[in-house]
């Protein structure tokens, strides 16, 4: 029996393709179906979310366990471990757990996820970067002027005889800027190798099949060899699995740890700087929109923002292996949550006179 395989597309962008298998020798033709999937592309963060909330909807799971402060998603403990991983003074710690209690991020009935209330996943990993990065508006403005000034400022006390050394932030952006550039690459690189085919061999007869299974092993084969050669063998000084991305503490590289240095001089132990810096912090949104339509306060125009701005979502962007304008948009959603409170002078309204 001869059995031709045809692969049809159902569409010209689709990733959702057919078998369509034909028996020749029978008057009556029977095709079989059989759809798989052809993985062209990384999945998307928000489209992970969404499918996992749907998924909790569909079985109709219950309320997932509490997350308390003792819990790996909370968001103290997360802002605590991306503190680390981006090289950040451990005394920012304070303030990301007192953004979070002010904004009532860290109540245990808005952290728990419960699909039969019809709510969406919390990003926690997200939510945590975003509650960082607002602190360091708070505290440094990133507004291309005011972060560079503290630094100077930083500069001149550590070259007095102190036995604190006080954060500088431009010494920490020259030390976390060529390690962010390093891991992009590598990412990239990572990426481009990644092989977008099926691993099973489509073919139309057995002696076609044989030759195809040839060619594919002596292309792994001189791969292997030209890796060996590089230098860069894939078993070779394979390290333990960890979830950091950068390695701050590691000797002999000329990087600089920032975790015990202070924030003396910059921030007061009593918190009490966020009520006059509330005159200059910069919203990343003016407005928000109140309808569902418009979309224009989620997006992230790189041109519109300060450099230091830039600089910290792509840092954070690079470590969680997502977009940009999903960091941004979830740092919107903590400042509104965050200054909601604020009252807002409204414009008086002025009563017409009536013509009698």
């Amino acid at each position: 029996m001869q059995t031709f395989c045809v692969i049809t597309a159902l569409q010209k962008n689709s990733n959702l393709q057919q078998r369509v298998c034909v028996s020749a020798d029978k008057p009556q033709y029977r095709f079989l179906a059989v759809s798989f999937f052809s993985l062209q592309q990384f999945p998307v963060y928000s489209n992970i979310l969404t499918l996992a909330s749907d998924l909790g909807k569909r079985l109709k799971l219950p309320q997932f366990p509490p997350i308390t402060e003792t819990c790996y998603y909370h968001p103290n403990v997360l802002c605590m471990k991306y503190l680390m991983e981006v090289n950040l003074p451990d005394e920012l710690h304070q303030w990301t757990c007192f953004v979070a209690k002010e904004a009532r991020m860290d109540d245990v009935t808005v952290l728990t996820y419960n699909p039969g209330l019809k709510k969406k996943m919390i990003p926690y990993d997200i939510q945590a970067v975003a509650i960082i990065i607002v602190v360091l508006k708070l505290i440094f403005l990133l507004d291309d002027h005011s972060e560079w000034q503290l630094a100077k400022r930083a500069q001149r006390e550590n070259q007095g005889q102190n036995d604190i050394t006080i954060f500088d932030f431009e010494r920490w952006y020259m030390t976390t800027r060529p390690c962010m550039d390093e891991a992009r690459r590598k990412l990239e690189e990572e990426n481009a190798r990644f092989p977008w085919y099926s691993e099973s061999i489509l073919s139309y007869t057995r002696k076609s099949r044989w030759r195809l299974m040839k060619r594919k092993r002596m292309a792994k084969n001189l791969q292997g060899q030209f890796s060996k050669l590089a230098g860069a063998a894939p078993d070779a000084g394979n390290p333990g699995p960890s979830s950091f991305v950068f390695n701050w503490e590691e000797p002999n590289t000329g990087k600089i740890c920032f975790h015990a240095h202070s924030l003396e001089g910059i921030t007061q132990k009593d918190k009490k700087p966020l009520c006059h810096l509330k005159k200059k912090y910069w919203l990343n949104t003016v407005k928000k929109c109140s309808s569902n339509f418009c979309k224009h306060w989620k997006q992230y125009d790189e041109s519109q923002f300060p450099s230091s701005y830039r600089f910290v979502i792509s840092l954070f962007s690079t470590v969680l292996r997502v977009e940009p304008n999903v960091i941004h948009y979830e740092v919107s959603l903590v400042e509104e949550k965050l200054f909601s409170k604020i009252p807002t002078r409204r414009p008086v309204k002025r009563l017409r006179k009536r013509k009698l």
